[in-house]
């Protein structure tokens, strides 16, 4: 499965939408997302990760299984 994140903007500051890796693995998002978290321990806070919303997000930002969705938003 792959893993993308939709982009933002807000106060000024913006990110586009960008795949976040491959879990084939994985066979629902959350299960992606969990092990995207565990990949990146180092790097973000869990606290920052909302697995049990739909679907799940990072920041308010909605995790998508593909790029056509993760795009929709904010490019």
């Amino acid at each position: 499965m792959e893993l993308w994140l939709e982009g933002y903007e807000a106060e000024g500051n913006s990110e586009k939408a960008h795949k976040c890796g491959d879990y084939p693995e994985a066979t629902t998002l959350r299960e992606a997302v969990l092990m995207w978290l565990k990949e990146n321990t180092n790097k973000i806070s869990a606290a920052n990760v909302n697995i049990d919303s739909t679907p799940p997000t990072f920041w308010g930002c909605r995790f998508f299984d593909n790029e056509t969705d993760a795009r929709a938003f904010v490019g």
